[in-house]
């Protein structure tokens, strides 16, 4: 019995709210952020597979990273769907992964503003200062990191979207 549990917490140790780590290595490595950063996201939604969260301007937060389906018309082309976000831990990260590239892109590499990007989409920034987003993200990244050794860390990330078979 003791080994059985051994084994299920090992098995338990290799994910992070229910997302294989190979998972996010892998959208880390893909979309050229830091893992550091997609787990300080996924412990900001605090979500899981098969979560989906019902937002007040009619799109939906979905899975793991909370993917909101504001991005389904395009992420749609390259197959991923309103079930596949919800339930498929490694392509809610890698979707998840690569609207957080976008939003390093947009704001010109800055972590903390790429978190409110994420977060709020980026016309509405201030929201996620407002809501603590920004700072428990900070928080999540680690002791000794503030706000200010965050503000310009220079990410060039490619914006395309890049799907393989898992």
């Amino acid at each position: 019995m003791a080994i059985l549990a051994a084994v299920g917490h090992a098995q338990a140790a290799l994910t992070f709210h229910g997302v294989p780590l190979s998972c996010v290595d892998r959208a880390s490595r893909q979309y050229n952020v830091p893992a550091q950063d997609l787990f300080a996201l996924m412990e900001n939604e605090g979500a899981a597979p098969g979560v989906a969260v019902h937002d007040n301007n009619g799109t939906t937060d979905l899975g793991p990273m909370q993917v909101n389906t504001c991005h389904l018309p395009f992420l749609s082309h390259y197959g991923f769907s309103y079930d596949t976000l919800k339930n498929d831990a490694c392509a809610n990260v890698l979707a998840g992964a690569w609207v957080y590239a976008r939003c390093l892109e947009q704001m010109g590499g800055n972590q903390v503003l790429a978190a409110a990007c994420y977060n709020a989409g980026p016309n509405d920034l201030v929201a996620a200062y407002q809501d603590g987003y920004v700072q428990r993200f900070v928080n999540h990244l680690g002791a000794g990191v503030t706000l200010g050794q965050l503000q310009g860390r220079p990410h060039k990330p490619g914006l395309e979207l890049v799907v393989e078979d898992q």
